[in-house]
C-alpha cells in the first residue's frame, strides 16, 4: 500500500512553490549571478508545465533562449508563452 502511494504521488507535479523553489536551485547551480525568472514568470512556467520537472527545465531553457535572442536581461511572461507553444 505504500509503495503504491509513492508511485502515485511522485507522478504529481509540484507545487507552485516548490516549483519557483526549483527554478533558483537550477539557476544557481548552473551558476547564474543574478535570479532571471520574476516571481509571476516562475508562476507561468508552473502554469504551463503543471509543476513536472522535465516540462519545466524544458520550458525554462526554451524561455531563456527565447530571452537571449531579444536581448532581454530578464525572462519575461511572453518568452514562456512563446517557449510553450512548442512542441515538448
Amino acid at each position: 500500500m505504500a509503495i503504491l502511494f509513492v508511485r502515485n504521488k511522485s507522478l504529481e507535479g509540484m507545487s507552485s512553490k516548490e516549483t519557483a523553489a526549483y527554478i533558483d536551485h537550477q539557476m544557481t547551480n548552473a551558476g547564474a549571478a543574478h535570479p532571471l525568472f520574476p516571481n509571476d514568470v516562475k508562476e507561468r512556467i508552473h502554469e504551463h508545465s503543471k509543476g513536472i520537472a522535465a516540462s519545466i527545465n524544458t520550458l525554462c531553457k526554451r524561455a531563456l533562449l527565447d530571452a537571449a535572442t531579444r536581448d532581454q536581461k530578464l525572462v519575461e511572461l511572453a518568452n514562456v508563452d512563446r517557449a510553450a507553444k512548442e512542441p515538448y
